[in-house]
């Protein structure tokens, strides 16, 4: 049974792949007027399997629309969840209490700072994706954190966040 599914999955690709190809060509032999047709020595085809052209031409088309239209609705659907998750980040910036807001604010001003990873403020701040840290590079408890991108730019954007808190 997993052959077969395997089979027709890649089956399906092949031809969603290769339809692209026969749009055209197809296109041009059923819609060209019949003395261009007779120019390029398409008019017999046409005659011949014109029927066949039609059909390869118009399934070709749906398949491509229809990849068209999943790729457009998972790219916004994409958007979408990342809109989501910023606005729950965002809305988890209100939730800090003074102590996670003097972390982010030192390292705001400094770029990164080193911290040591076993702090819950701190462990609290990466889990809420606010602050990142390399890899784990030398032995011991401290490494250099630093802004997320989103928030860095969140921050610029709305320079009032830590008024006059320190």
């Amino acid at each position: 049974m997993e052959k077969f599914i395997s089979a027709t999955t890649a089956a399906i690709t092949a031809i969603k792949s290769f339809a692209k190809y026969i749009i055209i060509p197809a296109g041009a032999i059923m819609f060209a007027p019949d003395d261009w047709l007779d120019r390029f020595r398409l008019l017999q085809v046409k005659n011949l399997y014109g029927v066949w052209v039609a059909m390869a031409f118009w399934i070709s088309l749906s398949i491509v629309i229809v990849d068209f239209v999943a790729t457009f609705r998972k790219h916004i659907t994409q958007k979408i969840q990342k809109r989501k998750n910023l606005n729950i980040c965002i809305n988890n910036l209100k939730n800090l209490d003074n102590t996670e807001k003097r972390i982010l604010k030192l390292i705001f001003d400094n770029d990164s700072i080193s911290l040591d990873y076993t702090n819950a403020s701190v462990n609290k701040l990466e889990v809420m994706h606010m602050v990142m840290r390399p890899p784990i590079s030398d032995v011991g408890t401290e490494f250099s954190y630093s802004l997320q991108p989103w928030l860095r730019k969140h921050l610029n954007n709305h320079p009032e966040y830590f008024g006059d808190k320190k």
